[in-house]
Formats: structure tokens, C-alpha cells, sequence
């Protein structure tokens, strides 16, 4: 219940933030991306700002979370807004992030970045990019089933 009141509250100000996605070349501002992933009783939670993807969890329902993660890949993320928003995955200690980056494809759109944990979040390295082709052009969108 806590977990969905906190989901409730963050949505307003997500609702909030993503109306300042940045017209007339100006930076987003704020939170522009989310994605929520459960994991056993663990609450993996990745957000994404102008430039940047940030990761907390929660292992006591959303009770308390740790503190905010910078993760650090080998490329920056460009794009991120409502619908092509950063993701996560877990799995006990690991977890992978992943998130568009600048290329070649239409609106300027490109592959994915990633990043991945083996210690719960608290240090990140870059990961292999999911698609070797090598193209630049845009990916898509990315979500797991």
C-alpha cells in the first residue's frame, strides 16, 4: 500500500515535470523518465534526468529507500521522456539499466546504453551495448516482458 501511495504522489510530480520537456532548444528540467521493477521484495527504481539516470531501492516495501545512484555508463542518455523512458532489472544484487543515447535515426534518436550493478546499486560499469551491429540509428523503445 505504501509502495502505490508513493507511486501516486511521485506521478504528480512526474506529471509535473515532464510538461518542461524543453521547446525551443532549452533542457528538459527535472525527472523525464521512470521505470519501477519488483524483485522479490525488493523495489528497484530508475529515473532519468536532463542527463543523467539515477537508482534507489527499497527492500522494505517503500518503508525507506537507499540514497540516490548516479549510474555511469559509457554514454550519455538523449531522448528520455514518457515512453522511451530509461529501464531496469534485477535480479537479488544484480541489476541492469539501460537507456537511448544520441544517433543517427530520425529526431536524432540512437542505440541504447547500459550500465549494470553486482553489488545492489551501489557502483555501476558500463555494459555491452544489446545490439552489435554498430549502427548509430534509433532502436526503439525498450521494455522488458
Amino acid at each position: 500500500m505504501r509502495f502505490l501511495l508513493l507511486l501516486c504522489i511521485w506521478g504528480s510530480a512526474f506529471a509535473h515535470d515532464a510538461h518542461k520537456h524543453g521547446h525551443g532548444g532549452k533542457p528538459a528540467e527535472g525527472v523525464v523518465s521512470l521505470d519501477v521493477y519488483r524483485d522479490g521484495e525488493a523495489i528497484h527504481v530508475l529515473t532519468g534526468e536532463a542527463d543523467s539516470v539515477w537508482y534507489q531501492r527499497s527492500t522494505d516495501g517503500g518503508t525507506s529507500w537507499t540514497t540516490k545512484t548516479r549510474v555511469s555508463g559509457a554514454s550519455k542518455p538523449s531522448g528520455m521522456r514518457p515512453g522511451n523512458d530509461a529501464q531496469v532489472a534485477a535480479q537479488g544484487e544484480r541489476i541492469v539499466a539501460l537507456w537511448p543515447v544520441a544517433g543517427s535515426g530520425w529526431g536524432g534518436s540512437g542505440p541504447f546504453a547500459g550500465a549494470r550493478s553486482a553489488d545492489g546499486g551501489k557502483t555501476w560499469t558500463p555494459s555491452p551495448t544489446p545490439a552489435d551491429t554498430g549502427s548509430t540509428a534509433g532502436h526503439g523503445f525498450a521494455d522488458r516482458s
